[in-house]
């Protein structure tokens, strides 16, 4: 799902709750941009990632496209991709032997991201902790990577430039 509105908007949202504005629900874990679904299951060894039969890697990936691991929480850029295979830049931090959903992500094309941990535990962004009431800003040239989140045991509020 993009989160793309206007030029130069601002947009709000806060992990576990949708934006009155734009409809988008923000999970507790996942990416920004969000993840979208595509079909079929992977399992990945290395670099070289497997689908199962009703996967069409080819299709939907391309070369700089960015594959999601949920059960990771990390996100990896396509080197290579063919029908049922890819071949990525660089390997997920452990191989993926469960076969698990297809997630395509959108590099990011926001000016800037600030994140506040407003929960009462630590959360992660980027696989770094971000203690309670710490904030994390980013900014970004356009079509930079994408990054991760892992609020399960607290609440992040992103606010995001465009």
């Amino acid at each position: 799902m993009a989160i793309k509105q206007e030029e130069n908007s601002n947009i709000r949202l806060v992990t576990g709750q949708t934006n009155p504005e734009t409809g988008i629900a923000l999970p507790a874990k996942g990416c920004i941009p969000l993840q979208e679904q595509q079909s079929g299951q992977f399992t990945s060894s290395g670099v070289n990632v497997i689908g199962d039969g009703s996967s069409d890697f080819g299709k939907e990936f391309g070369v700089d496209s960015w594959l999601y691991s949920v059960s990771l929480n990390e996100v990896r850029q396509v080197k290579s991709s063919h029908d049922k295979s890819i071949v990525l830049k660089f390997a997920f931090s452990a191989d993926i032997t469960v076969a698990e959903d297809v997630y395509k992500v959108r590099s990011n094309q926001y000016c800037s991201i600030v994140t506040k941990n407003t929960g009462a535990a630590d959360a992660l962004v980027q696989e770094v902790l971000l203690p309670t009431t710490e904030v994390d800003i980013r900014d970004f040239d356009l079509g930079c990577a994408p990054f991760t989140y892992d609020a399960q045991t607290s609440t992040l509020m992103f606010h995001i430039s465009e």
